[in-house]
């Protein structure tokens, strides 16, 4: 419901700048990398655990940036703190040791997203 709510109202912040919103098919760029990983609940909750945080990055960035418009800025901070959540939870799901065996396959799914750091 949450993601629904967040996908709601980036489309009406794309509708307000008279952008088309698009519903495409989900794009499996990431995931396809990523879901091999999975053999248990530790590594399921692990890979939750990395992609909410690789999200949680960017959310944070747009609430935070000044430059930004005001109401960009106050959608993306509305999403935050439900971010957070999904993130602390997925985390407290998962192992330490999930989290390092997943963590390559992570890794090849943010460089699948043109996320390379």
């Amino acid at each position: 419901r949450q993601e629904r709510d967040h996908a709601g109202w980036i489309g009406e912040l794309l509708a307000a700048r008279g952008q088309r919103v698009e519903v495409q098919t989900k794009s499996d760029r990431y995931w396809r990398s990523v879901v091999p990983s999975i053999t248990d609940l530790a590594t399921g909750a692990a890979v939750g655990a990395h992609a909410e945080r690789m999200r949680l990055e960017r959310i944070e960035a747009i609430a935070a940036d000044a430059w930004a418009p005001p109401d960009i800025r106050a959608v993306f901070a509305k999403i935050l703190p439900q971010e957070r959540f999904h993130a602390r939870a997925f985390a407290s799901l998962a192992t330490p040791e999930a989290m390092v065996r997943t963590a390559n396959a992570h890794a090849l799914g943010r460089a699948a997203l043109g996320l390379v750091s």
